[in-house]
């Protein structure tokens, strides 16, 4: 009979009718556990039973399945894809920055493929025009209603025709798609699309992002149907239901050289330049004319991070006002900037409370977690002996420096830098919980401490430092619009490739404003600026009035405005206006400017391209904003399909397709889908994500090493028991 030797039980040798016993059976119950946990883990990566995960091929290779049918397949591996090119022309005049982009898919492999890009935008921006060029050939892509371009993408791809799918994910985050690339063949998707310059008293400023960085996708997995083609690294949750599609791969820039981009920029400013500056890229710049040419030093930039070029005009010819129109649909259309006055006295300002919170997450490690804690260091030195604050930091779970907020007292800010330096990047990015307490009542000075009169004295401001890589964004706008109350929210965008359309509209459901920092050097400036800003607001209770027009004009609740931050506005007339006048409360005493845009032959007269689509583009946000605060994701959903189509735009409801009329390839022969990864963000330490988990989570990494330690735990626990030299198996 064979038994086990147990030390613990002085060298008694114990049968199998004794093995059983309470301490034998909690070591194999961790075992157990230690079973599950790797054996779910690993579920979890499992796209089907046939599918390989990239890391088995080498994390953030362009991958080709080879063997696919038209839509399932059931192929037998992958083979590696050559990575796309691509190409920026940017033409520059007024607020706005028109931009062609070309994206070259070219198959070395000897299968039929389609290509499949998520590429990123800025989340303002509206694209207005596709189409896919084949050598010589153009076909021009067409607006249609989403299912409809999808279908007919779908039905030309099975019949072996060149087409072409354009659809946002997101309104920064647009899925692209290739389909029947011959063996050997180049094929080029091109985008037009028009984006409005970030303007304020510092210049202008123009941003075009690069890559992303992967998206945490919080919630419990859902059921859905398994397409190859609109799979990514993550699965459908309930809360990001389209998860496939805003997860695509990413590699990391350590296993494969950095994509680049060709850049061009042509600059008609209409007043003298004092300078360009490029902080994150070495450019040339050459004057011709009026106007100017910007690109890189080297022509191409790496794509691993935002390209970002300021620009400001000489102090004499700086705009404090502009009115840009253009006809459309038989309507007058116009795009409307006024800058603050600059301030003419200082304000009082009133104790307040501030509340910092700090995304620690994965996806903030390397970079971006040190100009955060630099961020944060610098923040608690523009407070007040009669200030209050807290920190709180969020990852998987959420805590905070205190349980409710206290006086920036020297002991107070020692404890507060001792919690900061020891901040690192790890886990999830659970947003909501965190949000939600900090908002919350119970965090607030005066509910239990003060009287109503003193708690109205201190305003609650909330400065919240993330780099935005979420997917459930709308869930979180929308308790941000239910609990903002007096409070006001201001988001810091940290690291290379931010989550724009996050960080600006979080800020605008908040009532505050948004900032960017994306190197080291710019923490003091940047974090310096926005304290200078969120001291008092310039401008308050801001109305906008036209003479001799009906308007309907978006934001259509106006702003506060900080000083050097313009109002900016979409209109739109049934006929030109005369006129139009901002009035509000200059630090408490009514104020008001007009502007007189009548002159058809003066400075407003002309025509500018693309006021029209801008417009079209702010009342989709808003509608979509209007969803949100109503908990109803398809409400307004007919009217937003009918100005995407209306107006040539694509929305979540509308999309391109590009159809060409002769079949390329043999319905006969199969076709192969291919992922094109974006690379990781530059200063990232994360690891690129890998097929079905986040990195930025509690992911298959943290799951097998729970895994490990709980099997360890097994092994030495049993190794007393007879496991180890002095007590082998008789």
């Amino acid at each position: 009979m064979n038994c086990f030797q147990v030390d613990l039980c002085g060298g008694m040798a114990m049968s199998n009718n004794q093995f059983w016993d309470g301490r034998n059976f909690g070591v194999l119950l961790i075992m157990l556990v230690a079973y599950v946990i790797a054996t779910r883990a690993n579920a979890d990566i499992q796209w089907e039973e046939s599918y390989l995960s990239l890391d088995e091929v080498g994390t953030g290779t362009l991958l080709s399945k080879k063997g696919l049918g038209q839509e399932l397949g059931q192929g037998h591996g992958y083979q590696a894809f050559d990575r796309t090119s691509a190409k920026f022309d940017v033409d520059i005049s007024g607020l706005m920055a028109s931009v062609r982009l070309q994206q070259t898919f070219s198959n070395t492999s000897s299968d039929w493929t389609e290509a499949i890009y998520v590429l990123p935008l800025m989340d303002n921006s509206a694209v207005h025009a596709m189409r896919i060029v084949v050598g010589e050939r153009v076909i021009e892509g067409q607006i249609k209603e989403r299912s409809e371009a999808k279908r007919s993408y779908i039905q030309a791809k099975k019949q072996g025709k060149k087409t072409g799918l354009l659809e946002q994910n997101r309104p920064n985050l647009f899925t692209a798609k290739v389909a029947n690339i011959a063996p050997g063949e180049s094929v080029s998707i091109e985008l037009n699309l028009l984006q409005p310059l970030n303007f304020d008293a510092s210049g202008f400023e123009l941003r075009l992002p690069m890559t992303l960085t992967p998206h945490y996708i919080p919630g419990k997995n859902i059921a859905q149907e398994t397409k190859v083609s609109n799979r990514g690294w993550a699965q459908a949750t309930d809360q990001v239901p389209d998860a496939p599609s805003v997860t695509p791969p990413q590699y990391s820039t350590g296993q494969q050289n950095v994509a680049t981009a060709k850049l061009e920029i042509g600059l008609d400013s209409g007043f003298e330049v004092a300078e360009f500056v490029a902080p994150y890229h070495s450019v040339e710049v050459a004057k011709e004319g009026d106007n100017y040419k910007i690109f890189p030093s080297g022509k191409e930039v790496a794509m691993d991070r935002d390209f970002v070029l300021r620009w400001k005009p000489v102090v004499s010819q700086f705009p404090i006002a502009a009115y840009f129109s253009e006809t459309v649909n038989d309507k007058i259309h116009g795009l409307i900037m006024v800058m603050p006055p600059a301030a003419q006295k200082k304000k009082s300002i009133p104790p307040r409370e501030l509340s910092l919170v700090i995304d620690t997450s994965g996806s903030m490690a390397g970079m971006p977690m040190d100009q955060a804690k630099q961020a944060l260091l610098y923040a608690i030195t523009q407070l007040r002996p009669q200030d209050k604050f807290n920190i709180t930091q969020f990852d998987s779970a959420y805590g905070s420096l205190f349980s409710q907020s206290r006086f920036a007292t020297g002991q107070n800010l020692d404890l507060a830098r001792g919690f900061i330096s020891g901040l690192h990047a790890d886990g999830g990015t659970e947003m909501y919980a965190p949000l939600k307490w900090v908002l919350s009542d119970s965090t607030r000075v005066g509910k239990n401490e003060k009287s109503e009169e003193a708690e109205e004295a201190f305003h609650h401001q909330v400065v919240f430092i993330t780099d935005g890589s979420v997917g459930n964004e709308d869930r979180l706008f929308k308790l941000i619009e239910d609990n903002i109350h007096q409070s006001r929210l201001y988001t810091v965008g940290i690291g290379s490739a931010p989550n724009s359309y996050f960080m600006r509209r979080a800020a605008q459901f908040g009532r505050g404003t948004y900032t960017f920092i994306g190197k080291p050097e710019e923490v003091k400036q940047n974090i310096s600026q926005l304290f200078s800003d969120i001291k008092s607001p310039v401008l308050t209770q801001v109305e906008l009035e036209f003479d001799g027009a009906d308007v309907e004009f978006y934001p259509e609740l106006l702003p506060d405005l900080y000083l050097g931050k313009p109002l900016l506005v979409s209109a739109r007339f049934d006929k030109q206006p005369q006129s139009y006048t901002v009035t509000g409360q200059l630090y408490g005493s009514p104020w008001s400017t007009t502007v007189d845009v009548s002159d058809a032959n003066g400075p407003y007269g002309k025509e500018d391209y693309g006021v029209a689509t801008l417009w079209a583009r702010d009342k989709v946000a808003s509608l979509r904003d209007d969803a949100i605060r109503n908990g109803v994701p398809a409400l307004n959903k007919q009217a937003i399909m009918e100005l995407g189509l209306s107006y040539n735009l694509v929305t979540p409801y509308t999309s391109f397709v590009a159809v060409d009329v002769t079949p390329a390839r043999p319905q006969s022969l199969p076709l192969s889908t291919n992922p094109v990864p974006n690379p990781m963000p530059f200063g990232s330490t994360q690891n690129a994500p890998s097929v079905g988990y986040p990195n930025t989570g509690l992911g298959l990494n943290l799951s097998y090493l729970f895994a490990l330690v709980f099997l360890l735990a097994a092994v030495l626990a049993w190794g007393k028991r007879g496991f180890l030299p002095d007590g082998g198996l008789e």
